[in-house]
């Protein structure tokens, strides 16, 4: 039990399954932080380059701001990235945690299945209605008369 362990119940028995990894779109390459700030500090640096050497239009601010932008978006993708470490850093203690608890739900399941085992009188036989015969818990019909048990 490692790394990204979570649990399924399943009728009373236990399934373990990793966590999937983040699928990437086919053909999709994620853009890093600085190739943001790049663009964005390009972008922004020659607007104002421009706006110094020509008159001051009002036409080229939007290449200051398209600029910003950029940069709020590497920005943010720092932040959300040193976000999502934590977030990964809190999930893996969860899992650990999950992981320690069914190890010891499963060990308890376990028990109690071979104790059922050892005392199959007690928990597995059932009578006829009909002639009161003992009968498996599993068994649909009486082996005796043919009386329907369920």
């Amino acid at each position: 039990m490692g790394e990204g362990v979570y649990k399924l119940y399943s009728d009373a028995s236990y399934k373990y399954y990793k966590k999937p990894k983040r699928k990437m779109r086919e053909g999709h390459i994620p853009v890093p932080w600085w190739a943001y700030l790049a663009v964005g500090g390009l972008i922004t640096g020659y607007d104002l380059f421009l706006q110094s050497k020509v008159s001051s239009d009002s036409s080229m601010t939007l290449f200051f701001y398209l600029g910003l932008i950029f940069i709020i978006i590497g920005l943010g993708k720092i932040a959300f990235g040193k976000f999502a470490k934590k977030t990964n850093n809190d999930d893996k203690k969860t899992q650990q945690h999950y992981a320690k608890q069914l190890s010891q739900q499963q060990r308890a399941w376990q028990h109690e299945q071979q104790r059922q085992a050892s005392h199959p009188g007690q928990h597995n036989v059932h009578h006829c209605p009909r002639c009161g015969t003992q009968s498996q818990q599993g068994n649909n019909l009486c082996h005796k008369c043919g009386a329907r048990l369920r």
